[in-house]
């Protein structure tokens, strides 16, 4: 892994400026990012029209108070944890905001694991606190907790990581996870692990929820990245119930979008939870299964390195010889009409981030264009 170059914007105006550039192309440019499925519209559709076929329904309850009874019900159900354990919030960005207004203030240290989503430095930044570093490491970006107890410092009161990792996709291994919840109770800090992902890992490999490892630990996700249900704007955090408390009198203040109407149907979604699953991981297998064809061609041609897993919905592999992945990705997308997202925007220039497509032929289309582009990079 190489250091990142400095860059001059955020991810999220990246990918605005890239989905301007996407619809002013027409159907010519493919664009390759993408970081969540598409959204299950039929699935949808039918739960809005069995909701309200008859008026309002009994779960169409008020969000104030740390959220729908039943959807924070249903969590905690899903998570084997007691219902004063979960805060819901407007999506999983939100969730972060809430959890550092509690636990972070100006002057304080954060570690931050690196490559990271670039909001976890910004929004410690905007506490006035400092990121502190620390690098995951190996080809499956790992945890060394001996790495995070180094990165340590007298001020620091709080650790952000992501499991799955965003942006390689690859999980924590158990046993760093634990040792990461022990590190936390040794030293009195929290430990806030974004889960984002955590459930495209289907069956017995899934990695087990943080908040259940430690009431130092924090769990957050939200109907996003897992589902595609960005339109619900239904996040939540599972922690202490002491901890939640906290965040939910922070909420009333900060944290007022949450939609009566959207959070009844997110209710509905966890009941069903199950057939939203099978959606996501149709997707997800086809995604790998057209992925996968590609990924061999590139090792054998000795284009990518490292590793890349076999299931979730990003791919994160190594571009050997090409430092400059910001550069890359621009002419990729100008020549090439092919747009894929640069490792400096996660603090690992060359790299690129891959992500799902729904359409499968436009995947192909795109993967095709993108090793066409490497081969004239490498060729004499």
């Amino acid at each position: 892994m190489t250091n990142s170059k400095a860059v001059t914007e955020s991810y999220a105006k990246w990918v605005t400026r890239q989905i301007r550039r996407s619809r002013s192309s027409g159907d010519n440019i493919i664009t390759l990012f993408n970081s969540s499925p598409s959204e299950p519209s039929q699935l949808l559709r039918e739960i809005v029209l069995n909701t309200f076929e008859n008026g309002m329904p009994e779960n169409y309850l008020t969000t104030m108070g740390g959220g729908n009874v039943l959807v924070r019900t249903l969590l905690a159900d899903r998570y084997g944890v007691s219902w004063n354990q979960v805060c819901c919030t407007t999506g999983a960005s939100a969730a972060l905001v809430m959890l550092l207004k509690v636990l972070v203030e100006s002057g304080d240290d954060v570690l931050v694991e690196t490559p990271c989503f670039d909001l976890f430095p910004l929004f410690v930044a905007d506490r006035g606190a400092q990121s502190i570093p620390f690098a995951r490491s190996g080809d499956r970006f790992d945890i060394d907790p001996d790495l995070l107890r180094h990165a340590l410092t007298p001020k620091t009161k709080l650790i952000i990581l992501s499991n799955l990792h965003n942006p390689s996709g690859f999980p924590i291994s158990r046993n760093s996870l634990k040792a990461v919840a022990e590190i936390a109770e040794k030293h009195g800090l929290y430990v806030i692990v974004d889960e984002v992902y955590r459930d495209y890992l289907f069956g017995p490999n899934r990695p087990p929820a943080a908040a259940s490892l430690s009431s130092r630990m924090i769990s957050l996700s939200s109907m996003t990245k897992n589902w595609g249900l960005s339109t619900l704007r239904c996040g939540w955090i599972v922690g202490a119930p002491d901890l939640m408390a906290q965040v939910e009198e922070r909420a009333t203040t900060f944290d007022f979008g949450m939609s009566n109407l959207t959070h009844s149907l997110a209710a509905c979604v966890l009941q069903q939870a199950d057939r939203f699953d099978a959606v996501v991981q149709a997707q997800a297998d086809a995604f790998e299964a057209v992925f996968r064809r590609f990924f061999v061609e590139w090792k054998r041609e000795g284009m990518v390195e490292g590793q890349v897993p076999n299931f979730g919905c990003i791919r994160f592999p190594l571009l050997p010889g090409i430092e400059d992945t910001l550069d890359f990705s621009e002419r990729l997308a100008e020549r090439d009409r092919v747009i894929v997202a640069p490792g400096e925007f996660f603090g690992a220039s060359g790299h690129v981030r891959l992500g799902l497509s729904s359409d499968m032929t436009q995947l192909t289309t795109g993967l095709e264009r993108f090793t066409n582009a490497l081969r004239q990079y490498h060729s004499p």
